[in-house]
């Protein structure tokens, strides 16, 4: 047997059959490999919450629909002129939420979002609130390494906006 560090705690790991009962045990279930504890007799995994990543885009968006690189003001013509439009992804999971605030999008707006070139999916702005922003949900795998772009699609382009990809990392 491996001798413990001082404090350690070793978990009997227990196959469904095995489960204890009583309220407030915990044990290392073998059939799924997750640590649980007994809630009014339930076997609840202690399930880490998922980790987040942000992929932000902004700007002012071009007749093309591309948002354009900006500084702070759009009308700064050396920066104004680059676009803006892929993003890398740094770590293995899903875009679940797509995070906006816009000055010219209305309920209608379609977005489409790019997985390295290949659209994977379209989004319409539908749930915008009276300050213009909203959140929209989503699910897009995407790996490490990936390229990620949104461009305006259809309906009343966004204009002046700040969008972020909420990312759950796979852990």
């Amino acid at each position: 047997m491996t001798e413990l560090a001082a404090g350690a705690i070793v978990l009997d790991q227990l196959a469904a059959a095995d489960h204890p009962t009583d309220n407030g045990a915990i044990f290392y279930d073998a059939d799924t490999d997750k640590f649980r504890g007994i809630v009014l007799g339930q076997a609840l995994p202690f399930d880490l919450p998922p980790k987040l990543a942000c992929c932000p885009f902004g700007g002012k968006s071009d007749s093309l629909g591309k948002f354009l690189i900006a500084n702070g003001k759009s009308s700064d013509a050396d920066d104004s002129t680059k676009p803006k439009t892929r993003q890398a992804v740094a770590f293995d999971g899903t875009l679940t939420r797509l995070a906006y605030k816009t000055n010219d999008g209305s309920t209608s707006t379609q977005m489409k979002i790019h997985i390295n070139g290949s659209v994977q999916a379209t989004v319409i702005l539908s749930s915008m609130n009276a300050n213009s922003g909203g959140v929209e949900t989503i699910s897009v795998a995407v790996l490490a390494g990936d390229y990620v772009e949104i461009e305006y699609d259809a309906s009343q382009k966004p204009g002046e906006c700040t969008m972020y990809f909420i990312q759950e990392i796979d852990c």
